[in-house]
């Protein structure tokens, strides 16, 4: 019975390393979004003439422990429930946004540009490029004569 037991964890720990591996470049893809969200709040703080704190650092160190903790656990979630989605892709791309959001404030703060109206300004211009581009797609659709 040991035995049994024994291969089959080894078995699921060999299964969960893969989809660890899969984790990789979105923790990596986590810590640099982390660390500019860190270096444009140290600039933020020191323009501000705000002090530097041990606290405002280990929030840092926090965020990026529970984010990669809820990648994890996402990831995990997937492999225990065989989904045909991979959640972790999501759960990242969520957690990004917000520290996108938050860079895009602290370098709103410290220049006064708010990159978030540029951005805004950007999607509808993208949209519109697509929407063009179907159009033009169709036009040039040889019509189908019965």
């Amino acid at each position: 019975m040991k035995h049994i037991l024994l291969f089959t964890g080894i078995g699921l720990t060999t299964e969960l390393c893969k989809e660890i591996n899969v984790m990789k470049p979105l923790i990596v893809g986590l810590f640099i979004f982390l660390l500019l969200d860190l270096i444009t709040g140290i600039r933020k703080a020191s323009i501000n003439k705000q002090a530097i704190t041990s606290l405002g650092l280990r929030k840092s160190l926090s965020k990026f422990l529970e984010y990669s903790i809820a990648i994890l656990a996402s990831q995990v979630f997937t492999f225990i429930f065989k989904l045909d989605i991979t959640l972790s892709y999501y759960v990242a791309l969520f957690i990004a946004t917000i520290e996108l959001k938050s860079i895009f404030e602290n370098i709103s703060e410290t220049t006064g540009i708010n990159l978030w109206k540029v951005v805004r300004k950007l999607i509808p211009s993208i949209s519109q490029l697509e929407e063009e581009k179907k159009k033009k797609k169709e036009e040039n659709k040889p019509e189908n004569n019965n």
